[in-house]
């Protein structure tokens, strides 16, 4: 459950940031993350989630909460 990781791109463009997570774990505290990480989903297959409006920098405390 915790052994696969998945990356998140945050942000856009050269400012984007990309946090790599175990994807069991962003996926129970998560509904979009585990609706995202479903095969049936390019994201799923890929392992490579885009969050192009989201806030870095709260992004990164879910991840650090995480």
């Amino acid at each position: 459950m915790f052994d696969e990781l998945i990356q998140v791109e945050v942000g856009q463009g050269a400012e984007s940031k990309i946090f790599t997570v175990h994807k069991g774990v962003a996926s129970f505290y998560s509904g979009y993350l585990q609706a995202a990480t479903k095969k049936c989903y390019k994201e799923g297959q890929t392992g490579v989630i885009k969050l192009p409006t989201e806030n870095i920098a709260i992004f990164g405390r879910f991840v650090r909460w995480l």
